[in-house]
């Protein structure tokens, strides 16, 4: 029966959310309501409030001739397994993210007219300046704004080198933007949350969130994630 088979899957859920999401709410409060009002539940709010009231109507209204009074569709029952997937196996920060394989580096001794060159034919904004395994700083378009800036519109020229630019490449030197750091086993709701506090500060906008070995500036790079990239995820 549809009914016991909910019923059982929600026992789950239930039981899976108390071991992941205990401390939250109040004492005598569902662990299922916990959890959607949780970051990591807000998602699934909607279809959990439903998934309650279904699982209410089934527990506390008599059965006739041993019917339930009621029996969850298979669209109910779906969405509820789905919900016990995705925590089961929460998305990974690297499940999406543009690995380091994947990734446009540039060093120190490049030429920054090469790079702006394949920044503009490849749609990049942001180029990770690596030095040994390790981000050194970034290459971005506001970078070029910031050097033309401090030095009155005057000394580009096509042989410099991305060394060149040696004093705005660091990211904590980056007026406009910021980037965020993380360990490359954070999870997807974690990166979304970085990106979703960009706005309070002081209007500079969170370009790139760079993964690596430790969630440290000076760990080893695995990855990056930029706005577009929890976007698209965000839309399937």
């Amino acid at each position: 029966m549809q009914a016991d088979l909910f019923l059982d899957l929600f026992k789950k859920l239930e039981q899976l959310v108390k071991d992941k999401y205990t401390g939250n709410g109040k004492r005598f409060e569902s662990p299922v309501v916990n959890f959607s009002n949780s970051r990591e539940g807000r998602e699934f709010k909607e279809d959990l409030d439903t998934i309650r009231e279904i699982r209410n109507l089934l527990v506390h209204l008599p059965m006739t001739n041993g019917q339930y009074p009621i029996e969850p569709s298979e669209e109910v029952i779906k969405t509820l397994m789905e919900i016990i997937e995705k925590i089961e196996h929460p998305l990974k920060a690297m499940d999406f993210a543009i690995k380091i394989e994947n990734i446009m580096k540039a060093k120190l001794d490049d030429l920054a007219f090469s790079i702006m060159k394949k920044m503009e034919d490849n749609g990049y904004t942001h180029v990770p300046i690596i030095d040994e395994g390790k981000l050194y700083g970034v290459f971005s378009k506001s970078t070029i704004f910031s050097y033309m800036i401090a030095h009155n519109c005057k000394g580009i020229h096509l042989d410099m080198k991305i060394g060149d630019f040696i004093d705005i490449l660091p990211v904590e030197k980056h007026r406009n933007e910021y980037y965020e750091f993380a360990p490359k086993d954070a999870l997807y709701i974690e990166i979304r949350e970085l990106f979703e506090k960009t706005y309070q500060r002081n209007n500079r906008r969170l370009a790139v969130v760079f993964l690596t070995s430790d969630g440290k500036p000076d760990g080893w790079l695995q990855g990056m994630i930029t706005p577009w990239d929890v976007l698209r995820i965000g839309e399937k």
